[in-house]
């Protein structure tokens, strides 16, 4: 049998499409063949702001229509790139363990080596929202300028200008293993990262997907950082936000941790919140109700 796997191009993606390969031939041998079939997306041509062009859905729309036209059987996504509210017949399935799922800030050679240290009015790299509204918050003096491409083509970009920094995520570096840049890292019980940020995941169209390929896929779920994207993305869903919404969520250690800012980044709402129940829907339940009474919705709509 084969599995024909649809990824973005770029060498991030190609990466995490291989360690789900190695995954399955862990897991089955030679019994499995799998097939890389890496796209372009909307989103890697080009270099405009995403938020004013259709948001990070764009880096996955030709994956989605090569799983519908039965071109692919699983598209393997960064999660954190991929809607909460995927399109009908779409479904994620499968993850693999989650990875770092800390920020970082890259920084010049010969100059500050963490960002307290940074001046006031200092250049930071990044087109995140929610990266934008966090370090504002921090120090209203930054200034925040847009930087796109894949992860080499931001830090060369970096690196060939007067920025004083370039916020990204640590999974990314140690996945390429990008060593050779300093950068200061962020736990993420300070610094709360974007929806499912380090995750691995796997999306299959219902109307294609046989059910013994299903069940492939399925069989190298990581359950406990399935469930965490799972929780993540639907209080994302329950807020009506999206991957371009000034919000950082992550669920881990039976702990939810949340940051919502608006728009400017001079207000924010933190949420540190025990799960009282080991069961998913009781637990979400309780937190989804916590956030609608305290007006979280209207804050990142700001």
């Amino acid at each position: 049998m084969e599995i024909r796997i649809a990824c973005r191009k770029s060498p991030l993606a190609v990466l995490q499409a291989n360690k789900f390969i190695e995954a399955i031939q862990k897991k089955y041998g030679k019994e499995i063949k799998c097939r890389l079939i890496p796209m372009h997306s909307a989103g890697d041509l080009t270099d405009k702001d995403l938020s004013q062009i259709g948001g990070k859905g764009l880096f996955i729309s030709e994956l989605e229509s090569a799983l519908a036209s039965d071109n692919a059987d699983v598209a393997v996504h960064s999660l954190k790139d991929v809607p909460a509210k995927l399109n009908d017949g779409f479904e994620i399935i499968s993850c693999l363990e989650r990875g770092n799922p800390n920020d970082v800030i890259i920084l010049k050679q010969n100059g500050p080596s963490v960002i307290q240290d940074l001046n006031n009015h200092s250049k930071i790299a990044t087109s995140s929202p929610r990266r934008k509204a966090q370090w504002k918050i921090y120090n209203p003096t930054f200034e925040f300028v847009p930087i796109r491409g894949n992860i080499s083509t931001r830090i060369s970009k970096f690196l060939e200008s007067d920025l004083d920094g370039l916020l990204m995520a640590a999974t990314a570096l140690e996945r390429l293993n990008i060593q050779e840049h300093h950068y200061d890292e962020f736990n993420y019980q300070d610094v709360v990262p974007s929806v499912c940020q380090g995750i691995i995941g796997m999306e299959i169209y219902l109307g294609t997907i046989s059910q013994e390929k299903r069940q492939i896929i399925q069989s190298v779920n990581h359950q406990n950082s399935f469930n965490a994207a799972l929780m993540e993305r639907e209080i994302i869903k329950s807020l009506d936000a999206d991957c371009m919404s000034p919000i950082g969520v992550i669920c881990r250690d039976k702990m939810i941790y949340l940051d919502a800012f608006n728009k400017e980044g001079t207000e924010i709402y933190q949420l540190r919140e025990a799960l009282a129940s080991t069961e998913l829907k009781p637990a979400l339940s309780l937190i989804l109700e916590k956030l609608k009474n305290d007006r979280v919705h209207e804050l990142i709509t700001k």
